[in-house]
């Protein structure tokens, strides 16, 4: 029986060959088309391992560690310097007052060298730089408590944005100009 079919296969043209092939991948492939999804969801499951601190994303405590920045959009910074504050009562004012100024011992040894002491300016710093859009770029500062939204031109506090990058901006005043990186 062996030898019958071996006669056979080798009776056939490659042709016919071709064709039989044809034939089963034609059904194959409807198969596959006609075959019915599942109707269960696939659920996959994750393995709970921890992140490593190698994953953290680079600044990000040292960023929520610091002091945010006002709101310069918000009512009370636009109204700042409009509103005035009602005047207190006589006793009131008398009881905020204190009887004689208490001075400080920095104040004592300066005021014995013959200058007064004042403490230095705080620095300005870059905060951040927001780009918009369209391209614009605004350099977020601030000195102290203080913050300002600068676009270039715009002056604050004495110091005029020439030039703004992603990392840098450069500033000038009457004391000359300075450049100030992102923190």
């Amino acid at each position: 029986m062996i030898e019958r079919w071996r006669a056979y296969f080798n009776a056939v043209s490659a042709r016919q060959w071709t064709f039989v092939g044809g034939v089963l991948l034609i059904a194959l492939i409807c198969c596959c088309i006609l075959w019915p999804d599942s109707s269960e969801p696939v659920v996959t499951m994750q393995n709970g391992t921890p992140t490593s601190p190698s994953m953290e994303i680079t600044g990000l405590s040292a960023a929520a560690a610091k002091t945010s920045l006002r709101n310069p959009f918000s009512a009370a910074h636009e109204r700042r310097g409009e509103v005035s504050l009602p005047e207190a009562p006589a006793e009131i004012k008398a009881k905020a007052q204190p009887a004689s100024p208490s001075i400080t011992a920095a104040q004592t040894i300066s005021a014995s060298m013959g200058t007064p002491h004042v403490p230095p300016p705080a620095p300005i710093v870059l905060r951040g730089v927001v780009t918009g859009a369209d391209g614009t770029r605004i350099a977020i500062l601030a000195r102290g408590d203080e913050g300002a939204a600068l676009r270039l031109g715009e002056t604050w506090q004495g110091h005029t944005l020439r030039v703004l990058t992603d990392t840098t901006a450069l500033l000038d005043s009457a004391a000359g100009t300075m450049t100030l990186t992102r923190e």
